[in-house]
């Protein structure tokens, strides 16, 4: 029984070989114009190539945003303007009589010229396969070599092809055409390894059939010999070559399978966003559609799918007041990136639920607004705690946030709290950091809110006047919970915006593509975009559940479960698990471990620990090397600095090292080591396993040199000593 993929391959198969007999056919078929009469011979061989010329330059033109690789660009371009000067010289031909007053000439020099343009633009696209080219002044050079190329030709500037025979002018370029061609074929050589093998085949075989016809051309006396007739059929074969390369080879065949990638990219995504416990809401601003949401907004709003769908947004969900303080929030998120702002969501039932929105914007390439996101965390409970606060303010000397009562020169009252904060009594001057504040509400008689950071603290006051007594009560509030939990959520969701951007930017120009040219691309192309797609999925998915982890970390949501295990036990299932990855590289597993060694702790977080050193070991690792993992029972040395009780637990490889300078940040979020960027990765695994050594109370220590052997030393302590 063939799987899907072996019949894909099949057809896919039969489809080509159809397509070369059908072109088979039709070369006949021109051929044997050529017995009633050679003018109509030429002409039909001429359209034939200038069809596909102007057929590839639609294509890759209108396609150059989602294709990396600069050669379908600079082929399309040039293809546009070989095929015009193709054009006029089929117009010119000999016997067509539409020039009058040019001879055989003319025609000879438009297609030396075409000929030169077609091999230094093939020399051109394989020398800049992978560099950004600006296709307005890729176009616009084109444009002014061709025109140019025109006048001298028809001005009878250009040099003489044909005068009773060729001109040694005109055997010389045909040779030196070729010689390009060669070397074409040499630098695509070099590069074969980037393309798909059918792709890297088809256009060696049209560049070979462009020699061909070259070498033709240089034999016949007149326009209408065979060596003209034998010129002009591997022409159209060259051309039909180039055809199967990029258009057929290059845009279609890859999006056959495109459709059902990109379905389950989007059940991926749905599946994430929906563990989310805030509230995740895309929507365009221009007519107020929803785009995306998850089912955390479902449920808190009250609305279904069908509902959010025909609501305008965000008018619908929020009253006047808080819309204009969104307006003011998206101009921030334009200057700064992203953005906060409190608002109250209002329910189907008509509730009011208060938010705090973390918003971000996604414009195009000329700045304007194309999306907003906002992430959503209900604050229903800590605006709860605040008002118990400020409740609390009623009784001055038993609050745990600093109290003042202040004229416009000194401190009338100031309670325990305030005294350790400030350093102050009663009677002493109003603090400096609150001078400006206070002179300012003496003056207007509003009250005013102000945040301050006091040894290391973060703190927000409100001053309210007492006009008839002229004094100012100062409630103060501890909210550094409050800003560094911000702090974490705007860090977090910048980071992820911007590390998601490339994936999801892809995702969506591919749907785009398919969507345009679903009927006109086969299934050949597509295999190069399945696995941009893969790539970006599996980055996803990864992301996805770092992320994940890293936000139960951060809302100190992750609990542990605490049992006996045997360690060796759990490497031995290490070194089973990575076994296939190792052999890769020949890398061998020296564990030098106690075999009555029993701890406690987490399993699944110490075996999480476990795969991500021995994951970043193995593939950081120089191939035919060991990696060790020691592990010694009551360890007493540098790595336990507090002398606790306990086990270390050594892993060493020896592979491209870290450098002194970057070993401070390697438990950074995302950070990646500057050799280690080409490998695959997100960057979290290493802050991930601090953070679970530290919940069991454990530390980790990194030694390395670069190019050298990494020791990464984990100390646990035993459980009784926590």
């Amino acid at each position: 029984m063939l799987s899907q993929e072996e019949k894909k391959e099949i057809t896919s198969r039969v489809k080509y070989r159809s397509s070369l007999i059908v072109f088979a056919l039709i070369l006949l078929l021109i051929y044997l114009t050529n017995f009633y009469s050679f003018l109509l011979f030429h002409t039909i061989a001429e359209l034939f190539s200038i069809v596909i010329a102007f057929g590839i330059f639609m294509i890759g033109w209108n396609t150059r945003k989602n294709i990396e690789s600069s050669i379908f660009l600079v082929l399309g371009v040039s293809l546009l303007f070989i095929g015009s000067i193709d054009l006029i010289h089929t117009l010119a031909y000999s016997g067509m009589n539409i020039f009058e007053g040019y001879d055989a000439n003319l025609p000879t020099q438009l297609w030396i010229a075409a000929r030169y343009l077609q091999a230094v633009s093939f020399l051109l696209a394989f020398l800049l396969m992978y560099k950004k080219i600006n296709p307005t002044l890729l176009l616009i050079g084109y444009s002014i070599v061709t025109t140019l190329l025109v006048i001298l030709i028809f001005t009878k500037i250009f040099p003489v092809c044909y005068s009773e025979g060729l001109t040694p002018f005109k055997i010389i370029s045909e040779y030196i055409i070729i010689g390009i061609l060669v070397v074409s074929i040499i630098v695509l050589y070099k590069n074969r390894k980037e393309l798909n093998l059918t792709t890297f085949r088809l256009k060696i075989f049209s560049i070979l059939s462009l020699i061909i016809a070259e070498v033709a051309f240089t034999l016949y006396i007149g326009v209408y010999d065979l060596s003209s007739l034998i010129g002009h059929i591997f022409k159209i074969v060259s051309f039909y070559f180039i055809y199967l390369a990029i258009v057929q080879k290059g845009f279609e065949d890859p999006l056959n399978t495109l459709f059902t990638r990109l379905k389950q990219s989007e059940e991926f995504t749905k599946t994430a966003l929906n563990t989310q416990m805030d509230t995740f809401f895309v929507f365009n601003p221009k007519n107020g559609k929803a785009i995306k949401w998850n089912k955390a907004f479902n449920e808190i709003s009250g609305y279904t799918d069908k509902e959010i769908l025909s609501m305008k947004a965000p008018d619908s969900y929020y009253n006047q007041e808080d819309l204009e303080k969104a307006e003011k929030a998206i101009l921030n998120a334009i200057e700064t990136g992203n953005t906060t702002v409190q608002m109250e969501l209002i329910t189907k039932e008509g509730k009011k639920i208060p938010f705090e929105y973390l918003g971000s914007v996604i414009t195009d390439d000329h700045g304007d607004i194309n999306y907003i996101v906002s992430v959503g965390r209900n604050i229903t409970e800590r605006r709860k705690a605040e008002e118990q606060i400020k409740s609390l303010a009623k009784f001055p000397s038993e609050n745990p946030n600093p109290i003042l009562r202040v004229s416009n020169e000194i401190v009338l009252y100031i309670n325990d709290a305030g005294q350790k904060l400030f350093n102050i009594e009663i009677g002493n001057k109003i603090p400096p950091s609150l001078n400006n504040v206070v002179e300012e509400v003496f003056h207007t008689q509003i009250i005013q809110q102000i945040e301050l950071e006091l040894n290391n603290q973060f703190y927000s006051f409100t001053i309210t006047p007492i006009a008839e007594k002229l004094y100012l009560n100062i409630y103060g509030l501890n909210i550094t919970e409050r800003i560094l939990a911000e702090r974490r959520i705007k860090n977090l969701v910048s980071t992820v915006s911007h590390e998601l951007r490339t994936p999801i930017t892809v995702l969506m120009m591919s749907l785009d593509l398919y969507k345009q040219k679903k009927a006109s691309l086969t299934p050949e192309l597509q295999n190069y975009i399945i696995e941009i797609e893969e790539r970006n999925l599996s980055l996803l998915k990864d992301l996805s559940e770092d992320i994940l982890m890293l936000s139960q970390i951060d809302e100190k949501k992750l609990e542990l479960n605490l049992e006996n295990y045997n360690p060796l036990k759990l490497l031995q299932d290490m070194e089973l698990f990575f076994a296939s990855f190792a052999e890769e590289k020949n890398i061998a597993f020296e564990i030098n471990i106690n075999e009555d060694i029993n701890m406690k702790g987490d399993i699944k977080r110490i075996d999480q620990v476990f795969r991500i050193l021995l994951d970043n070991a193995i593939k950081y690792s120089h191939e035919n090397t060991i990696i060790k993992i020691i592990v010694i029972e009551n360890y007493k040395g540098s790595f336990n600095p507090k002398g606790k009780n306990g086990t270390l637990f050594q892993f060493k490889n020896s592979g491209i090292g870290i450098s002194e300078d970057e070993l401070p940040h390697i438990f950074e979020r995302f950070y990646r080591a500057s050799n280690a960027r080409d490998t695959s990765g997100t960057g979290l695994g290493l802050s991930i396993a601090k953070d679970i050594i530290e919940l069991h109370q454990g530390e980790i220590f990194v030694e390395s040199k670069l190019g050298n052997e990494t020791t990464f030393s984990i100390f646990f302590p035993r459980i009784d000593n926590f």
